[in-house]
């Protein structure tokens, strides 16, 4: 399959989520931030009870290696405050490198075409009950290309987003389902 260059990177993989004929789906990080020959470890995690596992250096036994500050500083910051409003055994919400089970993603429907698409499916699902674990990993500097996203977008997208999920709890908590809400 070839999309054209001007394709937004959550709408590629939107396209091969909807093309995909498998039981689990990956997605992978294509700037080497995080290394290939973990996935087998990664998919062992997807256990009968697991919906969704994201790898994490956030996570205890995680780690990062020369990623610059700012970046930590903003993707530290976001998944702390999902931590708090999610789920706070869960411990990185803003990575790309997971895998999940099919029918997460015939299920949950996502709306952002930019960075936040994969935080959006991952709080989405686990707001409506799907089961995510983190794989404990080691976050690199990025090894090819340049990062396209634009950094007061994606904080104005994930800001906007918590706003929503905040309200999705408030709602929850006076009884109203998941399903209806997503």
């Amino acid at each position: 399959m070839s999309l054209e260059a001007g394709f937004l990177f959550l709408i590629a993989v939107r396209t091969g989520f909807n093309h995909a004929s498998g039981d689990i789906l990956l997605t992978v990080d294509s700037d080497g931030t995080y290394k290939f020959s973990e996935i087998p470890a990664l998919l062992k995690c997807l256990t009968p009870s697991v919906d969704i596992v994201t790898a994490s250096p956030y996570h205890p036994r995680g780690g990062v290696i020369g990623v610059p500050g700012y970046r930590l500083f903003f993707s530290k910051g976001s998944s702390m405050l999902y931590r708090i409003l999610v789920d706070r055994n869960v411990h990185t919400y803003t990575c790309l490198f997971r895998a999940y089970r099919a029918r997460v993603v015939r299920e949950i429907s996502f709306a952002s075409n930019d960075f936040l698409g994969g935080t959006e499916l991952l709080v989405k699902a686990m707001l409506r009950g799907f089961h995510a674990i983190d794989f404990p990993s080691v976050l690199h500097k990025r090894m090819y290309g340049v990062s396209k996203a634009r950094i007061a977008q994606t904080i104005r997208s994930h800001l906007k987003f918590m706003g929503w999920v905040l309200l999705q709890r408030v709602r929850l908590a006076f009884g109203v389902q998941a399903k209806e809400i997503i």
